[in-house]
């Protein structure tokens, strides 16, 4: 029993130094921010990324000081990073404020007003969030159906029965509103242009005809590959060929 203790101690105190250590440097790299050392900044934010810690702070201040260098393409990257980990509205801010700096005004297809409602809701919640609301009304659901053949009462059964259709059919469209947003999740399929300038090709091949010039920190669909080759998406509807090594995925 004695010999527990010491090894109860060591994994606490290495429970505490492995919790002490990211917090150390996130704070070394907000100071070197206000301290307008952007450089160094980046450098510990990133260096944060490669030990694992890629939460939604690491991903808002790293953009935060891509932007202040004038890389506005991983200050986008990185904003949208942050974006899927925690879709609040000072990240959509500063993101918003880096697209206004760049080159690239893409205006984005008209859609269905239905198809941008159920787009609006899969990007602005959390998929965790989601899932959850969909599990609600799962076990609501399960609520109505116990409570339809437990009560006697003809007119509390309607009322169950009434229930238990509204919640059939929450359940199903946040549960399907799930399922599309874990696929996006998943695929990557969203990434950021890196690059300058880019021209897009009308075919996998450098001999390509050239279609059009995209820019830095422009975000695009990947919908198709071919050995070296992304072909990509606009939010205009424009498609093309790119190399792989000038995307990020976000």
């Amino acid at each position: 029993m004695k010999a527990l203790v010491p090894i109860a101690a060591l994994l606490f105190l290495l429970t505490v130094v492995s919790y002490t250590a990211p917090v150390e440097t996130f704070g070394q790299a907000n100071e070197a921010y206000r301290n307008a050392d952007y450089k160094q900044a980046i450098s510990l934010y990133r260096s944060l990324l490669d030990e694992g810690y890629g939460t939604a702070d690491v991903y808002y201040n790293l953009g935060n000081a891509c932007f202040k260098r004038g890389d506005f393409a991983h200050a986008v990257l990185y904003f949208e990073r942050a974006m899927m980990i925690d879709p609040d509205p000072d990240i959509e801010f500063n993101l918003n404020v880096v697209r206004s700096r760049l080159r690239d005004r893409v205006e984005p297809v008209p859609q269905l007003f239905f198809v941008e409602w159920w787009n609006r809701i899969k990007y602005a919640w959390h998929l965790d969030t989601i899932f959850w609301i969909s599990a609600g009304f799962f076990w609501l659901l399960c609520a109505g159906i116990v409570a339809f053949f437990w009560i006697r009462s003809l007119r509390l059964r309607r009322l169950a029965f009434f229930l238990s259709s509204i919640f059939l059919v929450a359940w199903a469209v946040w549960f399907t509103l799930f399922l599309d947003a874990r696929e996006d999740h998943l695929a990557h399929r969203m990434a950021v242009i890196m690059p300058k300038e880019v021209n897009v090709k009308s075919s996998p091949d450098k001999s390509g005809v050239h279609l059009f010039a995209v820019h830095e920190g422009l975000k695009v669909e990947i919908v198709d590959d071919f050995d070296n080759w992304y072909q990509v998406r606009l939010q205009d509807g424009k498609k093309g060929w790119v190399l792989r090594d000038i995307l990020e995925r976000i």
